[in-house]
């Protein structure tokens, strides 16, 4: 996204799940993601590759059908910058000139159709999992403004579980993370149960899972 946004625009309209549903919005049929120098630099391509076999998860719609959204616009696969570079070939922009666009404070790039034709095939393996989100509330003492509610949260999950050890040590735990983001929570919490004079609005506590797998947890629709 644009360097020129601020920093929570940025992060949203970075996501790949956000560009994937704009993306459908416009008649994608096909989604790939080229490094650029900045990605690069932050998650680089060798790294992002270690997430490739980890599973996508996503809610089940009523119908029981899963719901993914921007799926008109199937995810196809990630291209080092090398390798993006190789669609470039008899563009009428090049791949470096295109960086250099997206790499500017107003990141804007130039749109032209390449000469080039990508065919894939995918193979899906869907499966059912359940992980709660972790609610609790402390009733407001006013009794007209505790059915507002103050809401504090934090999320549950780290990134999982890595496919090499370290130290003996598969699962990555988040200390920096989640767990201190939960820990401040339930002291808040805590500090809360135990005041001697209690918040005049309800105080609700939410502990969401799925976090590291899209946001899922925090999704309320």
């Amino acid at each position: 996204a644009p360097k020129s946004l601020q920093t929570e625009e940025r992060a949203y309209f970075s996501n790949t799940r956000t560009k994937r549903i704009e993306a459908a919005k416009r008649g994608a049929i096909g989604f790939v993601s080229i490094y650029t120098p900045t990605t690069n630099r932050v998650f680089g391509f060798e790294r992002g590759k270690q997430t490739w076999q980890s599973p996508a998860v996503g809610w089940r719609a009523a119908t029981g059908a899963v719901r993914f959204d921007g799926g008109e616009a199937v995810p196809l696969g990630a291209f080092s910058m090398p390798g993006g570079a190789k669609l470039f070939a008899g563009a009428p922009v090049s791949s470096d000139e295109v960086m250099k666009a997206a790499e500017s404070p107003e990141g804007v790039t130039p749109r032209f159709e390449l000469p080039v034709r990508l065919s894939a095939t995918l193979k899906s393996d869907i499966k059912d999992i359940a992980s709660a989100n972790v609610v609790g509330m402390i009733e407001g003492s006013d009794p007209t403004l505790k059915d507002e509610a103050v809401v504090l949260s934090a999320h549950l999950d780290h990134i999982g579980v890595s496919t090499a050890a370290e130290n003996g040590d598969v699962i990555n735990n988040g200390a920096l993370d989640n767990a201190a983001g939960i820990a401040t929570m339930l002291e808040v919490a805590r500090g809360f149960a135990n005041a001697q004079t209690k918040p005049t609005r309800s105080v609700v506590f939410d502990a969401l899972t799925a976090e590291e797998k899209g946001l899922v947890g925090s999704d309320i629709k």
